[in-house]
């Protein structure tokens, strides 16, 4: 059911649908296997354990629908690919020297840390990557 649609209890009551969550806090749990996250809504609260594994998966499942504009056609399951198409890519610098990645998907801004020599790595590839394969005669 699409969010915020009103439905109907079997005895003719009406309720609305799933309530936006209004925060999210998360630990690792005691045994270090997993992450333990509450979200918390108006009128709940609800606890979930997710094993470290996973986290990518769901990661990748939130990026892709937050790209994701409901549209039922067709062309939609060939639309949510094994891949994520960046809206904006930049790379800087922090203070002390280390890389920075950032990736925008979906409006959603990522930004990541790296070491000085893989920035390097990833400078040169990006290089190569966008050299032409055509050469001048």
């Amino acid at each position: 059911m699409p969010y915020g649609e009103r439905h109907s209890h079997a005895d003719g009551r009406e309720m609305s649908g799933p309530s936006f969550v209004t925060q999210i806090y998360g630990e690792v749990t005691a045994d270090g296997a997993g992450i333990s996250l509450q979200l918390q809504t108006r009128d709940t609260i609800s606890e979930v354990a997710l094993a470290k594994d996973d986290i990518g998966g769901l990661v990748f499942m939130l990026l892709t629908l937050v790209r994701d504009d409901g549209t039922r056609t067709e062309e939609r399951p060939k639309q949510l690919r094994n891949h994520l198409p960046a809206d904006r890519l930049w790379i800087g610098e922090t203070k002390n020297g280390d890389g920075l990645l950032g990736v925008e998907i979906g409006g959603t801004k990522l930004t990541f840390s790296l070491p000085r020599e893989q920035l390097e790595r990833l400078g040169h590839a990006l290089l190569c990557a966008s050299a032409s394969t055509t050469r001048a005669t």
